[in-house]
């Protein structure tokens, strides 16, 4: 992978460019099949971009690679279940609940990185936003492990009790 790719990735997702996060990561897949970043990129671009079976296809393409990756079980989970896959959700369901949450920074580790450079008026606000970024990103994670549980019970229930609401992501 080129150096600059991740540079240009960065600056194309930031901008929400589904078509040039697209061929950039077709790219890189061309000379890296099982580059699990270009993968994941693609599938929560087509995800957030409500381009749901193409985020499914690129969720299972990250598993194969990477079997426990928390976002694309819960991305396969959550679009089996919109499909009335129950079989399929539940597998998924299943394993997102013992799967390893996204490794977030530590967050007073970024903060004393980015303190040299505090004097310049982004990297403050960047600064000063990264905490609430990464608690987002928990609350995340703890909304769509709790959807997984609260599947996987109502499938053993036999639909006995009322199916869970998926919590957007």
């Amino acid at each position: 992978m080129k150096l600059s790719n991740p540079l240009k990735l960065a600056q194309l997702v930031g901008r929400n460019d589904a078509v040039g996060i697209e061929q950039l990561c077709k790219t890189m897949l061309d000379a890296d099949s099982t580059d699990v970043m270009a993968l994941m990129i693609l599938t929560e671009t087509y995800w957030h971009n409500d381009r749901s079976v193409e985020a499914l296809q690129f969720a299972l393409k990250v598993l194969a690679v990477d079997a426990q990756n928390f976002k694309a079980l819960s991305i396969a989970a959550m679009q089996f279940a919109e499909q009335n896959e129950s079989a399929h959700a539940y597998e998924y369901a299943k394993r997102l609940i013992d799967a390893p949450p996204v490794q977030q920074p530590p967050v007073a580790t970024v903060r004393a990185i980015l303190w040299p450079l505090k004097w310049l008026p982004k990297i403050t606000k960047l600064r000063d936003s990264f905490g609430a970024e990464v608690d987002e990103e928990i609350a995340v994670t703890d909304a769509q492990r709790g959807w997984a549980i609260a599947y996987v019970r109502w499938v053993e229930s036999g639909g006995a009790e009322t199916p869970p609401v998926q919590q957007a992501t």
